[in-house]
């Protein structure tokens, strides 16, 4: 099982996995051996569980991993960001399309949602205009004028 949160670095030039600081960090379990989907074309793959390997299937360096990241987005015209910023990036949609935040505190890996909350928190006052909006919808404005108006004509035609 590959966690998403598993980081690679150096020490003394040997590549480093770090496991996610919580239980709660979000592993994914693929289906496809890389492996035997090219058909043993690559007969130098180790299957690590990595969901990004290098090319043989070995940790990538986070480094190499960055730049091949800023290669792609120069590529395809869009700004520099750090990889980093796709993870918060993709919560605040989350939480922008109405995903409940504890969902999106466990899909974060977040130990506690008040830290899911306090980091994302710019995003809930446009979720507390959506709430109002919503409300206003669910509520039917009543025209006071011509309820007063048809109010006024029964009693007229009750003391005629």
């Amino acid at each position: 099982m590959a966690c998403l949160a598993n980081i690679s670095f150096y020490i003394h030039g040997r590549v480093i996995l770090k496991l996610p600081n919580t239980d709660q960090s979000p592993c994914l379990n693929p289906n496809i051996n890389v492996g035997s989907v090219l058909g043993g074309q690559i007969k130098k793959w180790q299957e690590n569980g990595l969901i990004f390997p290098t090319t043989i299937g070995t940790p990538m360096a986070a480094r190499n991993m960055y730049e091949d990241f800023r290669k792609i987005l120069r590529r395809i015209g869009l700004p520099a960001v750090r990889f980093r910023d796709l993870r918060h990036t993709a919560a605040t949609l989350m939480l922008q399309q109405g995903v409940h935040p504890k969902i999106v505190q466990e899909r974060l890996g977040h130990a506690d949602i008040n830290m899911t909350l306090n980091i994302y928190s710019h995003v809930l006052p446009s979720m507390q205009e959506e709430a109002v909006e919503k409300l206003d919808e669910l509520l039917i404005p009543i025209e006071v004028r011509n309820e007063i108006k048809q109010v006024s004509e029964v009693k007229a035609s009750l003391s005629a």
